[in-house]
């Protein structure tokens, strides 16, 4: 370890004095003795890229966690969408998700959240559409949030995750076949569809998950409700699939 600390040490000295300071064969022979020391001993390139990556890591959950705080409203809010579990819940997980997203499928499908909130009586669960899969998935999210104008949005989004048709494979026909079958006033929903009120809401979302560092799906955010929770909980956010245990812990660390 001495030899590593001292093999770095010369390296940040040539990057932090002038160049003049060294003669060009002192410079060589320096940089010469390092290379051949990374060479020598690359597991220090291991540990220097897993140490770079925990800094990157904490920067980006200090940046995410100060626009979770500037934008509460708008995250924790539903909107034109339903909040499911305890609608007073003193946590708030909120979900990023797309329709045709494998891993958002197999999350409903094993039913992971519909678990939590009964593990969790103070759970508010809200659901963010965040359609990243093309066409189809921003039609199946402006249907979703048309059901939700009708105060049916939680069975709307349960009926279009049952189609089973994901990665390319959902079709706009196959959704409204599920809106049917929710028995939804099919005048309002296709008003709804082609209204610009789905496109501002997933525009709004899009916006917030580029601000937050969102770049797939899923991703979650966890946090004591606002007004109403632990004011010393904490927030996590989570951008990426996890574990149920993983949204167990960050549950347990908001209350």
């Amino acid at each position: 370890m001495k030899k590593i600390l001292i093999a770095l040490a010369g390296l940040a000295f040539i990057a932090s004095v002038q160049a003049q300071q060294f003669t060009r064969v002192e410079t060589t022979s320096i940089q010469t003795i390092v290379h051949n020391y990374l060479i020598n001993h690359p597991e220090i390139l291991v540990q220097m890229s897993k140490k770079l990556q925990q800094k990157q890591y904490e920067q980006m959950q200090t940046r995410a966690i100060d626009v979770i705080k500037a934008n509460g409203q708008a995250i924790f809010s539903p909107n034109h969408t339903q909040a499911a579990g305890n609608p007073n819940g003193k946590v708030t997980l909120v979900e990023f998700f797309d329709y045709q997203c494998v891993h958002c499928y197999n999350l409903h499908k094993q039913g992971v959240m519909a678990h939590l909130i009964e593990d969790n009586s103070n759970l508010r669960v809200i659901y963010k559409e965040f359609p990243i899969f093309g066409d189809a998935s921003i039609y199946a999210s402006k249907a979703a949030m048309a059901a939700g104008a009708q105060g049916k949005y939680l069975q709307m989004r349960d009926a279009i995750f049952a189609l089973g048709e994901i990665e390319g494979k959902l079709k706009a026909a196959d959704i409204d076949k599920a809106a049917e079958k929710v028995d939804l006033n099919m005048d309002k929903y296709h008003a709804f569809i082609k209204s610009d009120a789905g496109k501002k809401v997933i525009d709004a979302d899009y916006k917030l998950a580029q601000t937050l560092g969102i770049q797939g799906t899923p991703s979650f955010i966890v946090a004591p409700t606002s007004k109403t929770g632990n004011s010393a909980g904490k927030v996590s956010f989570i951008p990426g699939l996890v574990s149920p245990e993983n949204l167990q812990e960050a549950i347990d660390a908001a209350k």
